[in-house]
């Protein structure tokens, strides 16, 4: 008898708190507030998975714009190298009126000579390729600037979104004490 009075009281106490609760705020949707509750939830898996990408899409960009300083350092190493040979070239098939610095293309070495020809040919291909591969690093720096600006924006109205339905859960959390 003396658990029923117990249970009793701690029963009137709860139907006096659910009164008082009902009395300021009318009556309490349990299911909304779960409902905010897993949306907000949602809304933050939104946001931790779009920031992981983000941070994917920096790392990616960062080793892409490495990529392509390391690519234009190798092109102007390239390029100085070519006009070097080709001045060696122009140099050993041109002639001054000097007699001294005359070459004599009957006695030069054929196989030097083509072999500087040859090499001009290599550097240039290799320039060449070096700027296809620049053009194609800027063009994918440019998609992943693109994506990031957009995944930027998308987080950004996330945030707000989660911001909202955090001051909402908070107001009703604050409403039910």
């Amino acid at each position: 008898l003396g658990k029923f009075d117990e249970m009793q009281e701690e029963n009137d106490r709860l139907n006096a708190s659910l009164a008082k609760i009902k009395g300021k705020h009318g009556e309490i949707d349990i299911e909304e507030l779960l409902d905010t509750e897993r949306e907000l939830q949602e809304l933050t898996k939104e946001f931790q998975l779009q920031s992981k990408e983000i941070e994917k899409i920096r790392t990616d960009r960062d080793f892409l714009e490495n990529k392509v300083d390391e690519l234009e350092s190798e092109k102007n190493k390239l390029k100085t190298e070519n006009q070097l040979l080709e001045v060696e070239l122009r140099e050993s098939k041109t002639s001054d009126d000097s007699p001294s610095r005359m070459p004599d293309f009957d006695n030069a070495d054929p196989k030097r000579l083509k072999e500087l020809e040859d090499n001009v040919r290599l550097k240039n291909k290799q320039i060449h390729q070096l700027l296809e591969d620049i053009e194609n690093l800027e063009k994918i720096n440019e998609e992943y600037q693109e994506k990031f600006t957009k995944l930027r924006d998308e987080l950004s109205d996330a945030t707000g979104q989660i911001n909202m339905v955090m001051g909402e859960y908070m107001k009703t959390k604050k409403d039910l004490e």
